[in-house]
């Protein structure tokens, strides 16, 4: 897209106040990042629904009070002041049980909404959450920012060089409630999907000692391993790509692809991401659990999906 001239500032409230993501996109935004494009700021910010998830208890007092001290961001006492403030809404609690609940309290204002990730620590969650938001003419999004890395695996690769296989690390780490890849492992799988697209037919986890692999294959033959590890050179999600041209490796990534997307997405309205291509990678995250259960099974990634409520149809067609 090409330079907005005079495009009208983007005032953003933020609901969720224990993600370090809080004050990370927070800071960026004021910063300017996305300003020559589509300028946003976030101008208020509202407690996301409590919870007992280890990581917000033991970090939304600190997150808190760095907002509202070192930021200036001024704290409602309601998500129903909140929507009065603002034109458009970033959710970022961390603990994604609560999303569709968080989500529900804002999509009748008909005002673009951000989920960060995931989406939901439910597939099926996630499908309801994108079928109400479609009903109210609430625009949503969701994405991990590794889907959107700057530098060369950011770039969409041409078709001629479609990468034929991918191998990404990421650290085990995982949290109560979600899915083993729905933690540090969905920057691997949206990776993944970054680069091949939704259209995943299989997946297929080898969960034994010392090792834990989940391996997908694409329509069209390509295949993507995600590589759980404890060494700590899994903080980088290290990236390996082999296409037929051949071979190259990326370990570094920020959060600049994401939030210019992100900005741009709040001027327009119009979600980057089809329903499919936010739900599919975590229908393949809950299919390696299935699969991880079964022993190593292969998993049908469209016939799991299918298992879903009735709502999830509409996932077969792009917005």
């Amino acid at each position: 897209a090409g330079l907005i001239r005079n495009a009208r500032m983007i005032r953003i409230g933020l609901i969720g106040l224990d993600s370090t993501h809080a004050l990370e996109f927070t800071r960026a935004f004021s910063a300017g990042i996305s300003d020559a494009r589509s300028p946003v700021r976030v101008v208020a910010a509202c407690a996301g629904l409590g919870t007992d998830f280890p990581l917000s208890v033991n970090r939304r007092d600190r997150i808190r009070r760095e907002l509202v001290q070192a930021l200036k961001i001024p704290l409602t006492s309601s998500v129903l002041e909140l929507t009065g403030m603002v034109d458009a809404f970033m959710i970022l609690s961390c603990d994604g049980r609560c999303h569709r609940r968080e989500v529900f309290e804002v999509i009748s204002t008909r005002k673009p909404i951000f989920i960060d990730k995931p989406l939901s620590a439910d597939w099926r969650d996630a499908i309801a959450i994108l079928q109400a938001a479609r009903l109210a003419g609430s625009p949503c999004f969701s994405a991990s920012a590794l889907r959107y890395r700057t530098g060369p695996v950011g770039l969409r690769i041409p078709p001629a060089d479609r990468p034929v296989h991918l191998e990404i690390v990421v650290p085990r780490r995982q949290e109560p409630g979600h899915p083993d890849l729905l933690w540090h492992g969905i920057h691997g799988i949206e990776s993944a999907f970054g680069l091949l697209g939704a259209g995943c037919l299989s997946v297929q986890r080898d969960f034994s000692a010392g090792n834990d692999a989940t391996t997908g294959s694409w329509r069209d033959g390509s295949t993507a391993c995600i590589r759980r590890v404890d060494d700590e050179s899994a903080r980088s999600f290290p990236i390996r790509i082999r296409s037929a041209t051949g071979e190259w490796s990326y370990d570094d990534f920020d959060y600049a692809g994401l939030l210019q997307i992100m900005a741009d997405f709040f001027h327009s309205g119009t979600p980057p991401l089809s329903d499919r291509e936010m739900v599919e990678p975590l229908g393949f995250a809950a299919a390696a659990d299935a699969s991880r259960d079964q022993g190593g099974a292969l998993i049908n990634l469209p016939d799991f999906l299918a298992q879903g409520p009735i709502e999830c149809e509409p996932l077969s067609r792009s917005r």
